[in-house]
């Protein structure tokens, strides 16, 4: 692959990313606002206050929104997304690098991989009890006050943090493996080099506009620490980074379109 195609297939492989990370949240999301819708709706109102299914509501409601056990599956679908994108990566790498991926990586790599993954199960998991706990606090407010629970604007300004938050954390987390794949696989098969592939513009961070569009030996990349202090081998520029380090043959494979 030439420059301008690599950089080319960058650019819609952080685009598929993102639009596989918010299919995830939205569909997370219209799940969680049915349950919650369902939840609110079945409170007791008024002088009823102090009965159990109100009690349960303040005590409880992340339980019930796994009620029915169909939250535990939404959570758990983060993995497919992941396995997803590592077919990506490695289509990728097969594309740039003109070298069969392995199908099976080192065990403690593989491993080290599957803790990565497991562990973003628990950041969706956090997501939802932000979200449950939004709404407990706004039932709670109306409920002493004695106001009507606005019921739709409360699961909406539930739902955008709970959006906000899983964003950040799923992007972030997406595009760090996807690049942990790239360089494992370059590792285990001796690639000795990478290109910063991405745009090279005014947007770029000081770090990204000093590395955009050049090779360097892979094993530089693992000295590097991008303006976070975080391995840029696997965060490059950092959160919202447009680059991506694609491994290569040859210093001078990649020269331009």
């Amino acid at each position: 692959m030439t420059v301008e195609e690599i950089l080319r297939e960058v650019a819609l492989n952080i685009r598929r990313e993102d639009r596989s990370v918010d299919a995830y949240i939205d569909e997370l999301l219209l799940y969680l606002n049915d349950m919650a819708l369902r939840v609110i709706q079945e409170l007791p109102a008024g002088s009823k206050v102090r009965e159990r299914a109100m009690l349960r509501f303040l005590g409880g409601i992340e339980s019930l929104l796994y009620d029915g056990g169909g939250l535990d599956e939404k959570i758990q679908a983060v993995q497919d997304m992941f396995d997803l994108q590592r077919e990506v990566s490695e289509k990728l790498f097969e594309d740039a690098a003109d070298a069969r991926p392995r199908r099976r990586l080192e065990p403690e790599t593989e491993r080290n991989l599957g803790v990565f993954v497991g562990t973003r199960a628990a950041i969706v998991a956090a997501a939802v009890g932000m979200y449950a706990a939004y709404l407990r606090e706004g039932v709670v407010e109306a409920v002493f006050a004695e106001r009507p629970i606005q019921t739709a604007e409360l699961i909406k300004a539930a739902g955008e943090q709970a959006k906000k938050y899983l964003k950040f954390e799923l992007t972030a987390s997406i595009t760090a493996h996807n690049q942990m794949v790239l360089i494992e696989q370059a590792l285990a098969l001796g690639i000795p080099y990478v290109l910063y592939a991405g745009p090279l513009d005014e947007r770029n961070r000081p770090f990204c506009a000093e590395r955009a569009k050049k090779v360097y030996p892979i094993q530089e990349i693992f000295k590097w620490r991008n303006d976070n202090r975080e391995p840029a081998w696997i965060y490059r520029g950092g959160w919202g980074c447009r680059h991506l380090l694609v491994p290569l043959r040859s210093p001078g494979e990649a020269t331009g379109a």
